[in-house]
């Protein structure tokens, strides 16, 4: 009997490897939204269902001795009660998604469990993207002519697709790309690992997304200076700050009037102090989670032309005004723990490498927070991933002894 439970844990063990395979390379080369849904359902979640009930001893060991997972699953909880009075009007579907999150986190430490799988299951997953982008970026190129930079790269493999979480997934794979290079040891996958690094940088860069360069360079701002390197922090932070100082100004040459001060910026401030004024009336329990979000531009410059203002476009305010103080000292609770957690095992390189997703992810949130409690979206790839795997960061350890034996 244990012979044959240990058979099927590494089957659907083996199953939720390929499922992360289609969560990541599924986005790109499904063009319709319904089709990938239903292929993360019964690719990823159902075998992660089952793989949690047959693992279920182990994960809840690994549960109890840590404190990072555990208030992870109690700011869920908290999420799943606020459905008590939230406007949304489907609450098993929320229900739902907050299950499939924690299931898909703790499932998440077995396949760390080999790092060797995990890294070659999302390395393959990110070539099949990588062969997409030129095609992608050569049609993008080829309708757009003079007009460069009033255009943003919007579609991807088959997939028309916003300009901000393009530049985010472009940012997020670039990493993990640039760390790969970093950590493995043949020179000919060091290579090959920079060029998917260039390819995706171009997705960057032609998303023309300011979250996304912003968060990349504050996360190469905070990376050298955790290693020490405070010359070439400095020379990031001046580039940082000038490419902030272009973004509020007030700019008219064409080539710049992209970068400089626009809509973006001024309603993002309108917007927040009306996040504040909202968030005052509910304070303490929130609105519940999913609730109707619209704020209220009259008496502003925008009255006439509103523009669209559909969450609160920053991390914690919208944990604040859809779960209340309650969600938002829970989710800071959280992120202490995984600092905690990712302090202690800071000497080891997979650690400072995946750590800096995480600062990237938490940067692009001050500014541009989607939905996060969804069906499988561009914020699984570019927020929940990472995220879980900072939350297992203790399963990122590689036994070196092992590899040079």
């Amino acid at each position: 009997m244990d012979r044959s439970l240990r058979g099927l844990t590494s089957f659907f063990t083996y199953a939720c490897y390929f499922g992360l395979f289609v969560l990541i390379a599924g986005y790109f080369l499904t063009n319709h939204a319904s089709r990938y849904h239903t292929q993360i359902y019964l690719g990823l979640n159902l075998p992660v269902a089952i793989l949690l009930v047959l693992a279920s001893k182990p994960l809840y060991r690994d549960w109890s001795g840590d404190p990072a997972l555990q208030c992870f699953t109690l700011l869920l909880l908290w999420f799943g009660v606020t459905t008590l009075w939230t406007t949304f009007d489907n609450v098993p579907h929320l229900l739902k998604l907050l299950f499939m999150l924690v299931s898909l986190t703790l499932v998440l430490r077995l396949l760390l469990d080999n790092l060797l799988y995990f890294n070659i299951t999302v390395g393959i997953a990110v070539l099949s993207i990588a062969v997409m982008v030129p095609w992608s970026v050569a049609q993008y190129l080829g309708g757009v002519g003079s007009d460069f930079y009033a255009h943003r790269l919007d579609l991807v493999g088959k997939r028309e697709l916003n300009p901000v979480p393009i530049g985010s997934i472009g940012a997020i794979l670039m990493l993990y790309c640039l760390m790969m290079s970093r950590l493995v040891t043949r020179y000919s996958l060091k290579a090959g690992y920079l060029v998917l690094a260039l390819v995706f940088s171009l997705l960057l860069v032609l998303s023309f997304s300011r979250t996304a360069f912003i968060a990349l360079l504050v996360t190469a701002f905070c990376y050298q200076l955790f290693i020490g390197n405070y010359k070439l922090a400095a020379t990031v932070s001046i580039v940082t700050a000038s490419l902030v100082g272009l973004m509020i100004s007030d700019i008219e040459q064409d080539w710049l009037v992209n970068i400089s001060r626009s809509l973006t910026v001024d309603f993002r401030l309108w917007g927040w102090r009306q996040t504040l004024e909202k968030i005052s009336e509910h304070w303490i329990l929130g609105y519940g989670i999913r609730a109707d979000f619209e704020v209220s531009w009259v008496g502003t410059p925008y009255e006439t032309s509103p523009p669209e203002f559909f969450h609160p476009h920053n991390l914690f305010l919208s944990v604040w005004y859809q779960t209340g103080i309650i969600g938002l000292l829970l989710t800071f609770s959280m992120l202490g723990l995984i600092v905690r957690k990712i302090h202690q095992r800071w000497h080891a390189p997979e650690i400072r490498y995946f750590s800096c997703m995480l600062i990237f992810v938490l940067v692009a949130c001050l500014v541009d927070s989607p939905t996060l409690i969804d069906r499988p979206s561009d914020a699984w790839l570019w927020f929940w991933l990472p995220f879980m795997v900072a939350l297992n960061a203790d399963k990122l350890l590689v036994d070196r002894r092992a590899e040079s034996s």
